[in-house]
């Protein structure tokens, strides 16, 4: 969280957390296998969590929070985005992803959309994305 991304910055606080509160459900997610820290040469790049929805039981609720390495990787990070949701939907077949972003960027759609994500809705200040495989 100390180099987190200005996205993730305002996404934090849209979504109504602190460092420190979003700090503590981060390590709750690792340490139930639910969150997986993604790096290059030793530098975390994104921690990304997924955990069983609640209401569906065919999908998993996604999050994700990033550094502004992730960010000046440019289109290398789309590469860094597929390999995760390719190697993810491989330990959980059957199963579809739904990503909530508070993020405000205009080019989110269309990140979410190289990551294989359509915009499902927008709810408030979220956008909630589908993973349509």
């Amino acid at each position: 969280l100390d180099r987190q991304s200005r996205i993730t910055t305002a996404e934090i606080d849209a979504a109504g957390y602190t460092n420190w509160s979003l700090l503590k459900t981060i390590r709750t997610h690792i340490a139930a296998g639910e969150a997986t820290a993604v790096s290059q040469d030793g530098v975390t790049l994104f921690v990304v969590g997924h955990y069983p929805d609640p209401l569906r039981s065919r999908n998993r609720i996604m999050w994700f929070i990033a550094t502004e390495q992730w960010f000046d990787l440019g289109a290398r990070s789309v590469l860094y985005g597929r390999r995760f949701m390719r190697d993810l939907r491989k330990q959980h077949p059957g199963k579809t992803f739904t990503c909530i972003s508070w993020s405000k960027h205009p080019e989110l759609a269309r990140w979410f959309a190289f990551q294989g994500f359509a915009l499902e809705e927008r709810a408030g200040q979220a956008s909630v994305f589908k993973n349509v495989g």
